[in-house]
């Protein structure tokens, strides 16, 4: 019998450069695309001909070629010890479009660590699953991540950081997911265990530097102990503080590529009035009447001033227009019309 695998470290390079001059019409082609086992990248050259056709259609700014690249990972999903490296430079005059095959799975811990590291007398390593992407976007280029979300499975651990560096703000755009779900959802009619914040540890950390500068550094963080089994209709202790909404992400929105959306989610939030809530024939309130709303929204400004020791604002770094946009959603489903509808 062969040794039982360990975890595996993958890493991954893109380059995106433009070959056609600012102003002509024509895809971009992928310099250097480089990946290692379990990481897979995959640029559909059809695809991006035909996006860039299509969005030349509707420009308002000077013509630039879209690249699309798939980020996938062998075997369906990250197991528990993967260590995922990949680094992305988006070159000027290009859009990328980075896209997923699917939801991130992030597979259940290895009971007792790394097994190989156990054979050969070593302290297991912590079982956890890690993702960190770069991102460099040239003057003139955009980025665009839309990644599937995550889904993290019982007794999983999980960790992502994702740095993106914006070389030019008056410039560079970028649109930015950053999504995950409750776990795995089985039907009623299956006889296993709906494994709904049945995780031990989700981490997501995004920065965003533009001219050098950092804007955005925001951390998720969800972390639990759990029982050694599994107990149906036992609540955990994340989903007695997220319930009843089971997908929760950020959106940024930045650049010049940006300006119109982010001008209009930002007067429809401005439009938002929080339901009153209902009296009853004595005059108490009857809060628990009031239905939850299928999705959950807030926006805040991406460059907005924060206050320093002195009493004085720290500067923009730039006036482009840029928005937070974060989100709860009473499923995965119906926060994905949501986001399509709003941000068309």
């Amino acid at each position: 019998m062969g040794l039982p695998m360990g975890p595996q470290h993958a890493y991954g390079k893109a380059y995106l450069a433009a070959t056609v001059e600012p102003g002509q019409l024509g895809p971009p082609v992928f310099s250097h695309l480089q990946n290692q086992f379990p990481l897979r990248l995959l640029t559909p050259h059809a695809a991006c001909r035909n996006a860039t056709i299509t969005a030349a259609k509707y420009e308002k700014v000077p013509v630039k070629g879209i690249g699309i690249l798939y980020v996938v990972g062998f075997g369906g999903g990250l197991v528990s010890g993967d260590h995922v490296d990949l680094e992305v430079d988006v070159g000027s005059n290009t859009r990328l479009l980075l896209l997923t095959q699917g939801s991130t799975k992030v597979f259940r811990e290895r009971r007792g660590g790394d097994p190989i590291a156990s054979l050969q007398g070593q302290r297991p390593p912590l079982p956890v699953s890690e993702q960190y992407f770069r991102y460099i976007v040239r003057p003139n280029a955009t980025l665009v991540l839309l990644p599937s979300p995550v889904t993290c499975f019982a007794r999983s651990r999980y960790m992502q950081t994702q740095r993106i560096d914006l070389r030019n703000a008056q410039t560079c755009s970028l649109v930015l997911l950053d999504w995950f779900t409750a776990g795995r959802l089985y039907v009623d009619t299956d006889d296993r265990i709906p494994e709904l914040w049945h995780f031990f540890l989700y981490h997501s950390r995004n920065e965003v530097r533009i001219d050098g500068e950092v804007v955005l550094r925001d951390r998720q963080h969800l972390e639990q102990d759990l029982p050694e089994k599994l107990v149906r209709g036992v609540p955990t202790e994340l989903s007695f503080r997220c319930i009843p909404y089971k997908c929760y992400g950020m959106f940024v929105l930045y650049g010049i590529e940006c300006a119109e959306i982010c001008e209009e989610l930002s007067k429809k939030f401005d439009c938002i009035e929080q339901p009153q809530p209902l009296l009853r024939s004595g005059g108490a309130t009857a809060a628990s009447r009031v239905t939850p709303q299928d999705v959950l929204w807030s926006v805040s400004p991406l460059c907005s001033g924060a206050p320093i020791p002195g009493g004085e604002l720290r500067k923009r770094p730039t006036d482009m227009p840029g928005i937070i946009l974060r989100f709860a959603g009473i499923d995965m489903d119906t926060t994905q019309a949501w986001l399509r509808d709003n941000l068309k």
